[in-house]
């Protein structure tokens, strides 16, 4: 049996629930009213606390740092509703200057434009550039190295 099959057949190592499978309020995906989404991805404490005191819900916040699984449903629907009463847009300018690990749900399309990732060169041809850069350092596009034996 190939590596590859023993690991499809072999049982999942998370489960449903847990933290990495939507167990965890601080690390899952919520709808918003225009039928975009919006994730929130890090449930340091610290996270926890900015979002939950800004929304009004502090008291929610010792249920957000406990063990991912069922404790965290109360959370999870808070923010669920919370979430679905506003576009996604709206989120995004709200999140703004905020201290949460938050990002929109965004199609691969946005994604390139948004992140400003599709670049023109000087004849006009379309490049997509490196997701990440180092401070200092632009990136150009290059010609495309000519093909072995062509």
């Amino acid at each position: 049996m190939s590596l590859a099959r023993r690991y499809a057949a072999a049982p999942a190592r998370c489960r449903r629930g847990s933290g990495r499978w939507g167990g965890a309020a601080f690390y899952n995906v919520y709808g918003c009213a225009d039928g975009g989404h919006v994730v929130l991805c890090g449930r340091e404490p610290k996270f926890v606390e900015a979002l939950l005191t800004a929304l009004g819900r502090p008291d929610l916040v010792e249920a957000a740092c406990g063990e991912a699984g069922p404790g965290q449903d109360v959370v999870k629907a808070f923010l669920a509703e919370t979430f679905a009463a506003q576009p996604r847009a709206f989120w995004e300018g709200w999140f703004a200057g905020r201290d949460v690990a938050f990002a929109p749900v965004r199609s691969l399309g946005e994604g390139l434009t948004h992140a400003g990732l599709i670049v023109a060169d000087a004849d006009g041809a379309h490049h997509i550039r490196p997701a990440i850069s180092f401070a200092g350092e632009d990136w150009v596009p290059a010609p495309a190295p000519p093909l072995a034996g062509c």
